[in-house]
């Protein structure tokens, strides 16, 4: 697909016919929020209470229709770049998952590739809630999780999670809305805590870029093919939010310092399992 037909696409998909978007009062295309699905009992040794957000394996999702109407491929051309993905729902050994694959580079300047949601209109509303789980199967790559608590489009402010992934290997992601990095308009690191409002989510974003939180280098981004798949996004609650970051241990990680490569013999899997777990 042509590099103007794509950016025509994106544009269309989240802001509309450029058209109909002259009339006073139109605005750019929404989608309902996804209904939640029902709370499961918290788990009696850690209290977490999890609830469904979005679950991908699941027939409730809506299967590639609903998937067409609320996640559009976001990536770099819309800035004058040359990489290039596309969404999609994938069966897998598990079930089913959104799946976004494509090729990222820096030519043209770009660098980044990504699935963002149209706004949700009513905003989601996650009050109540302390975080989200992710089940992702990534390429060994370092993703980040977006959200946004505003409807604006461009120049906004962004709350950032960035994680790893192994290659080929279902893990679980969890963080806390609180530990998000708050990205200001100009790509700098907020230097105020984040400040997300989880009553007020418009929209999602998975997004693997060359850069990290602000304009850090991502040092695991790698020009090339990529591919990761989300079988499921979830709430979760704690009454101790503190003690739920305790009982997590080694399954929720801090990036690697920066700097911080693969070894000329390591995978970039390799690279991961010996960032998250280190020797003694």
């Amino acid at each position: 697909m042509g590099a103007l037909k794509r950016f025509v696409d994106t544009a269309r998909f989240f802001q509309g016919n450029p058209l109909i978007r002259l009339i006073p009062g139109a605005t750019a295309p929404t989608v309902s929020p996804p209904a939640l699905g029902k709370e499961m009992p918290a788990d009696p040794d850690s209290g977490i209470a999890y609830r469904s957000i979005m679950d991908f394996s699941s027939d409730a999702w809506g299967g590639a229709g609903a998937l067409g109407r609320t996640w559009h491929e976001l990536d770099d051309v819309v800035m004058g770049g040359k990489s290039e993905s596309h969404v999609r729902l994938v069966r897998t050994a598990t079930g089913r998952a959104l799946q976004l694959e494509g090729v990222a580079t820096t030519e043209g300047g770009g660098g980044f590739v990504s699935a963002r949601t149209r706004n949700f209109r009513p905003a989601l509303n996650l009050s109540g809630y302390d975080g989200l789980r992710l089940r992702v199967e990534g390429d060994g790559q370092r993703y980040k999780f977006c959200i946004r608590d505003n409807a604006g489009w461009f120049g906004t402010t962004v709350y950032e999670y960035a994680f790893d992934t192994v290659k080929d290997t279902w893990v679980d992601v969890s963080f806390a809305f609180d530990d998000m990095m708050c990205i200001e308009r100009d790509g700098r690191k907020a230097a105020r805590p984040s400040t997300l409002d989880p009553a007020k989510i418009f929209s999602f974003q998975l997004l693997l870029s060359k850069f990290d939180y602000g304009r850090d280098p991502n040092p695991l981004f790698g020009p090339g093919e990529m591919q990761i798949s989300v079988a499921a996004i979830d709430a979760w609650r704690s009454a101790d939010v503190n003690l739920w970051r305790g009982q997590q241990g080694k399954t929720v990680k801090s990036p690697p310092p920066p700097g911080a490569k693969p070894a000329d013999d390591e995978t970039m899997g390799e690279f991961v399992q010996r960032m998250q777990h280190p020797k003694a």
